[in-house]
This record gives C-alpha cells, structure tokens and sequence, in this order.
C-alpha cells in the first residue's frame, strides 16, 4: 500500500489483553471499506501475554497490518508511537477492547469528502461479553448520543496527521499508564489544536459510534467510585489550570474540608432517605449522586496538590527565577 492510497490509518494500543484485541481486531477485518484504503497499527505497550500471536493471526484477514513495539508504558506513548509511523492522511485511534460496526469506516470517509474536518469523532456506547449486575447502568460506561456538543474520546477519535505533526500528539503524562487509572489526553490534544489552529474545523457526530466492552471489573461499585474521583483529577489537570491562583490556599483547604462533610456525614443519612423511584438500587444514589461529588473532590485535591508544589517551587526560587548562590 502506497501512502496516497491510504486514507485511514487505524491505531489500537495494547496491553496484555490479547483476547479483547482478537475481537477489535476481526471487527477491523470485517469492515466495508476497501482493504486498499486503510491500514491497521496495533503498538504492543510491552505485552507479556499472547498479543504477538494475535496479530500475526488477523494478518490472514488484513494484509495491511503493522506491528508495533513500544517498551515506555502509558496509552499517550502508544499512540504518538503509532501515528508516528502511519501512512493515511487521518489517523483513527480506537481501543483494544472496541467493537467497531462494519460501517465505521466507510461512514468515516464520507464525513471526510463531505466535511473535511480536521479532527471528529462520537460516541461510544457500552457492550458486555458476559452478565451484568443489575442495578448497572449502560449510561455509566458510554457518552452521551444526544449531546450535540459531545468530547471527543479516544475510542472513536479522527485527525488529520498533520494536526499530530504540528502539535506533538498526546501529552504523555495524561491517560492510562500500565494499571493505573488515567484520562484527559484527548481533550488536552484538542485544546492545542484549537489554540494552534483555531480555524480548523472539529465536529461530534452524535450518529456515528463504536461500542466499547464493559470488563468485569468496571461493574463494581468501589471502582465506578473510584473513576469519578480520578476523572476529577485529571479534569483539573486538562481544563482547570486558569483557576489555579484565583483561590487561595486556605479557602481551597475549607472547600475541601466541607467536601469531606459532605461525603462522610450527609451522603450516608441522604442514601438511606433517597428517592426509590429514581434511585431504586442503593448503588443509582452511590454512582450518580456520590460520584458526581466524588469528581469535585478529585478535582478539589488536584489543585490543592498543584497549590502546595507551585509554592515550594516559588520558595525554592527567589523571583528572578535563578536560584540563590
């Protein structure tokens, strides 16, 4: 394959979940699109599992697939290793565990020869490969297909690659690294595009989704918790930077500790009070209600840690900026 032959070049970072990719990966093969006019980068974030194995076997099926090593954990790393070595003239970032609709593709290229954006995307929508709990929500693992002004995400996101050429890619301190919970990096990549190239059209497509596996441990209430107060923390980190010093150490120190109050003292009293109709299971209240100030929390620590280390840096300094002799 040519490079003017190829429109899209696909990139899926992996870790260490082989069976998952098997599927994503058969779902690429099954596309509409021409074969000629995409390829396929898988970018091994340091597998130890069968995942070598795995592409080797979709090789049968897309002839257009590349492997690629990357040693540095972290899915940043991944897919600025991945567009790096692409060859379409947009690069589709999409995860191990999507299922992609045999359509994405083709419905990919005509938004482009109709719109031509720079950067697009959609939703994603959630999908089991086995039981589910219950009280579990399908809103708790997918985005909004209504909202007309949605995020873009990394399981269904579109760029043109000279976007990522000009701008660097992901920030490689953002998102998930090995094991540990971590998000932002697409909202922070299009945060400089917009700034760079403010002229570029970016465009949400409500209608145009992938679903995405809902793993086992994603339907446990400790860790639906547990995700709300991470994403907090990195929604400070990506958008909240411009109100850092607009609130002083101590105020940030009494929001926080009413916070606490809240989580603690009034949530526990509030949940055995709560509306059954809306709320039939204790765990609707603890994920929509909990959660939500759970996020604010995440958000509240991120600015009081930033606050802390801003001012040991500034104490570290003298204000001309050149440390003391």
């Amino acid at each position: 394959m040519s490079d003017a032959d190829c429109l899209i070049s696909v990139v899926i970072g992996t870790y260490n979940r082989a069976e998952l990719l098997r599927v994503a990966l058969k779902t690429l093969a099954a596309q509409t699109l021409p074969l000629a006019e995409y390829e396929v980068i898988v970018v091994d974030n340091n597998s130890t599992d069968e995942t070598v194995h795995v592409v080797e076997e979709a090789r049968q099926h897309l002839p257009s697939l590349r492997y690629c090593f990357e040693r540095k954990p972290g899915i940043s790393v991944a897919r600025n290793h991945g567009w790096r070595v692409a060859r379409g003239h947009y690069v589709a970032f999409t995860d191990d565990d999507s299922r992609l609709p045999a359509e994405w593709l083709a419905t990919a290229k005509r938004l482009i020869l109709r719109h031509a954006p720079a950067a697009f995307g959609g939703p994603y929508l959630a999908c089991y490969d086995g039981p589910k709990p219950p009280w579990f929500k399908d809103s708790y693992e997918s985005t909004n297909v209504s909202d007309t002004k949605g995020y873009l995400v990394g399981p269904n996101l579109f760029l043109r690659r000279y976007l990522l050429e000009a701008t660097g890619g992901f920030n490689p301190a953002l998102g998930i690294v090995g094991k540990r919970l971590g998000y932002g990096e697409e909202g922070a990549l299009l945060q400089v595009v917009r700034q760079r190239c403010p002229g570029e059209l970016i465009h949400y497509y409500p209608s145009f989704h992938v679903h995405h596996v809902v793993r086992t441990e994603k339907m446990r209430l400790l860790w639906q918790l547990y995700r709300r107060f991470v994403l907090g923390r990195y929604f400070y980190r990506v958008y909240g930077r411009e109100y850092l010093s607009l609130v002083s150490c101590r105020q940030q120190c009494l929001r926080l500790l009413k916070t606490l109050k809240l989580l603690i003292y009034d949530h526990p009293r509030q949940l055995v009070r709560r509306n059954r109709t809306q709320y039939p299971y204790y765990q609707h209240y603890l994920v929509e209600v909990l959660g939500r100030d759970l996020r604010v929390a995440g958000g509240m620590v991120e600015q009081f840690q930033q606050t802390i280390t801003r001012r040991a840096t500034c104490d570290d300094f003298p204000p001309s900026g050149r440390p003391e002799k």
